[in-house]
């Protein structure tokens, strides 16, 4: 049985994403990413335009995680969501940021911070996602 998307599931989960952003770049390793991208040494700005921006991209990859989720059967969504998140957030992010991360020389306690948080956002969005499925009714004739 394949499932609508549930757009309200699709908003809310992004919303989750980008506060775990927050909480994860500011109290958790805030000081030590700041350090490790040399955000420390330069005034931060404004910064509406990357939140903004980042909000809508959490959101895009919301709607992109709801589609992939909407067409399994499988009957633990909740579970099958948070092992898609943690699937496509180390198998494709992880990965591919990884391999940036070699070429550019930027150390890999940078990319764990950056890829740990994809993953456990992906996790997360993908639970919610999950949990709030909207079934399509049988066809009956």
């Amino acid at each position: 049985m394949t499932a609508r998307i549930n757009h309200l599931a699709v908003f809310v989960s992004a919303i989750a994403f980008f506060l775990l952003g927050a909480l994860w770049y500011t109290v958790l390793f805030g000081h030590t990413w700041m350090q490790l991208t040399g955000a420390a040494e330069k005034p931060a700005g404004n910064m509406a335009a990357p939140f903004i921006g980042s909000f809508i991209l959490d959101w895009i990859l919301a709607y992109v995680m709801a589609i992939a989720l909407s067409k399994s059967d499988n009957p633990n969504m909740v579970r099958h969501g948070v092992e898609f998140g943690v699937f496509m957030g180390l198998g494709v992010f992880g990965t591919m940021s990884l391999m940036n991360f070699l070429y550019e020389g930027r150390s890999f306690a940078l990319w764990a911070i950056d890829a740990a948080y994809v993953i456990a956002g992906m996790a997360i969005m993908g639970a919610i996602i999950g949990a709030w499925r909207t079934k399509i009714a049988p066809v009956t004739t």
